[in-house]
């Protein structure tokens, strides 16, 4: 009887095929699940994404959703063209040549809010004024700023800096916020707080006096745009200039007049007063009494 001699070769194939058989030699296999990953770097409109490796994977399928969006063979992945102040949910699955795993646990993701509007202010006192806004999506609160420095924050669409300076102006901005941060800066709104109430003039002097007017002037008042004239405690007049004729005066008579500065804020107290007394009466014409040589007496009303 012949014996056949195999080949070394042979022996081998026939050995991995019948191993395989009885399961001693496993076929490739999908890669496992990847853990969660984690986001960091969250923007307004992108999150970067990152994972731990995975043994046997080749790469990673992304999916937001549960909708793939992209893939990469790193452990990181930017997510990008997201809507502000929006939440999202990601997850992976790895993959080899044998095919993908099974999807990992979600990563919740809250996009930060967009920027505010510029805020609008209402009519300024000399020292507050009230902000209002419209809402931002997404935004759980906001920040007020003044002159690019936080002064405070609220849940409410509006907000009234208070501590504020008579006369100034102030650049005001907002920051929407939520949970994963804050938004850039708004526009700014500039706001000028009304003046303060003007101080009192100076008592005014008079010249040009006559039998029934007199010239009032007096020195400037800071922060102030008029002035009434007074007199005897009445209002006769007002100005924006600094000097003011009283008319109407009966003759040989003393008044008293006095000042108050004004502006859109209110009316001062009333300064010092001056005295005026107005020039006299011509006396009527006199009479004669019986001349003598050398003399002649005259006589007439008292004026």
């Amino acid at each position: 009887m012949k014996t056949r001699k195999l080949s070394l070769p042979i022996i081998t194939s026939i050995a991995v095929a019948a191993l395989a058989v009885v399961g001693a030699v496993p076929a490739s296999a999908a890669p496992a699940v990847p853990g969660t990953p984690t986001a960091s770097s969250i923007t307004a409109s992108s999150a970067v994404l990152s994972w731990n490796a995975v043994t046997g994977a080749t790469g990673y399928y992304v999916l937001r959703g549960g909708t793939q969006i992209g893939s990469t063979t790193a452990r990181t992945y930017t997510a990008t063209g997201l809507s502000a102040g929006t939440t999202y949910s990601f997850t992976l699955k790895s993959y080899n040549a044998s095919g993908a795993s099974a999807a990992s646990g979600a990563r919740s993701v809250t996009t930060i809010p967009a920027a505010p509007g510029a805020p609008t202010a209402g009519t300024p006192t000399t020292n507050s004024v009230t902000l209002s806004w419209n809402a931002v999506t997404g935004a759980t609160g906001y920040y007020v700023l003044r002159g690019g420095t936080q002064i405070g924050s609220t849940t409410a669409r509006t907000y009234t800096a208070t501590g504020l300076s008579a006369g100034t102006t102030y650049s005001f901005t907002l920051k929407a916020y939520n949970t994963t941060g804050a938004s850039a800066a708004s526009g700014a709104r500039s706001v000028t707080t009304a003046a303060a109430v003007p101080a009192a003039p100076g008592t005014p002097t008079a010249s040009s006096i006559t039998a029934s007017s007199a010239v009032l002037s007096w020195n400037a008042v800071t922060g102030a745009t008029g002035y009434y004239v007074l007199r005897g405690g009445t209002q006769i007049g007002s100005t924006t200039a600094r000097t003011y004729t009283a008319t109407g005066l009966s003759a040989g008579t003393t008044y008293s007049f006095t000042l108050k500065s004004y502006n859109a804020s209110g009316t001062s107290a009333a300064g010092g007063a001056r005295s005026v007394t107005t020039v006299p009466a011509a006396p009527g014409i006199p009479t004669a009494g019986t001349p003598t040589s050398s003399s002649v007496a005259l006589s007439w009303s008292a004026v």
